[in-house]
């Protein structure tokens, strides 16, 4: 599944994360991305830590 800048995921935390722009960190490809729940929390997260993309029934799980 494609992901885009503005999508709602979920991480392996269990995280509801907004993401914001695309970057590599520690040379992975990964996301600059702000919390839900405090839209003011920028986090980053990695490709390999997306577990769930967010759909209009709710959460539907990637596989990998």
């Amino acid at each position: 599944m494609k992901l885009y800048p503005g999508d709602k995921v979920m991480d392996d935390k269990g995280r509801a994360l907004r993401l914001t722009a695309r970057m590599k960190i520690a040379g992975r490809k990964g996301w600059e991305a702000r919390t839900l729940e405090k839209p003011e929390r920028t986090v980053y997260v990695l490709d390999t830590e997306i577990k769930a993309t967010k759909v209009p029934e709710g959460y539907q799980c990637l596989l990998g």
